[in-house]
């Protein structure tokens, strides 16, 4: 059995006659009818009965059918999938990364891009909110982000990451690995802005809580937060992800945020234009990407 005979079949069903699907499909009624003929000697079962009017099926034919029909759509569906790769191999993908996926999985999807031909692409780094809009625009491809309540991109959910109290590493009977979240009054804080997602988060748990944080700077998670941190023993609220090199070689500490713990949901959101095979490709890497980080948890 072969791709041929299977579409023969169909053919010949679907027009009615060996007569029209022998003018459907540009071949001599005898070549077609002989294909048949070798189809149900291999099967063993007539699939057609023939009279004057053109053909029906047996009952072994219409339960063949069902499976012909889905042999030639799932390589119609190969052919598609494999054509949107190739598409992909001619252009360049724009990626758009928030800061902690920035640190944490740039570096790694520009390995993985140099490896793999079908993973060609631009990346750039921007806040979550400009990332929503960009991509809503169709300025972006794809942008691996923090959620975003409002966004009506397509969202394919990918991590979960929780907030940490970061800062210099410190006495040792303040090392433990968990902080309550009523301690952090009694840390001055460099945090995000207002307007950021883990700061929003950070907020709204304090509130619920009764609590008033001492912020006592308000900065971007660019250089100047980073080097407070580094060089001028301030503590800052963030994902692990962000200071992971620091804090994995022992520049600082961090200790998770618990009693509530706060997690934040990183998504894959995409342009209207991408394919879902390309999205299928994108994700598929990240979460290879995801599987040997243990600072993050995947989302179920």
């Amino acid at each position: 059995m072969d791709i041929r005979q299977i579409r023969d079949f169909v053919a010949v069903v679907r027009c009615g006659s060996f007569a029209a699907a022998s003018r459907h499909l540009n071949i001599s009624q005898p070549g077609l009818g002989y294909q048949i003929k070798e189809l149900e000697t291999e099967l063993g079962v007539e699939l057609l009965t023939r009279h004057s009017r053109g053909v029906s099926l047996t009952a072994a034919g219409a339960i063949f059918l069902e499976h012909a029909q889905g042999i030639l759509a799932s390589i119609q569906q190969a052919k598609s999938s494999m054509a949107a790769l190739a598409d992909a191999q001619k252009r360049e993908i724009s990626v758009g990364l928030s800061p902690t996926p920035a640190h944490v999985l740039g570096p790694k999807l520009m390995e993985l891009a140099n490896v793999d031909p079908c993973l060609k692409w631009k990346m750039r780094e921007a806040l979550s909110s400009q990332l929503h809009a960009e991509v809503a625009r169709g300025d972006l491809d794809l942008a691996i982000c923090l959620e975003d309540p409002s966004s009506t991109v397509r969202t394919v959910p990918l991590y979960r990451e929780f907030l940490y109290l970061i800062g210099p590493v410190s006495a040792p009977g303040e090392r433990k690995e968990d902080i309550a979240l009523c301690e952090l009054v009694n840390y001055s804080l460099v945090a995000g802005p207002r307007s950021h997602p883990a700061r929003i988060k950070l907020e709204e748990a304090a509130a619920e809580r009764g609590l008033k944080l001492q912020v006592e700077q308000e900065l971007e998670p660019g250089g100047l937060r980073r080097s407070l941190v580094m060089h001028r023993d301030c503590y800052t609220v963030a994902s692990f992800g962000l200071f992971a090199e620091e804090i994995e070689k022992g520049r600082l500490h961090a200790r998770r945020i618990v009693d509530p713990e706060i997690p934040l949901n990183v998504n894959l959101i995409c342009a209207a234009a991408v394919s879902p095979q390309i999205e299928t490709l994108i994700v598929a890497a990240i979460h290879s990407l995801i599987a040997t980080m243990p600072m993050i948890r995947d989302l179920t």
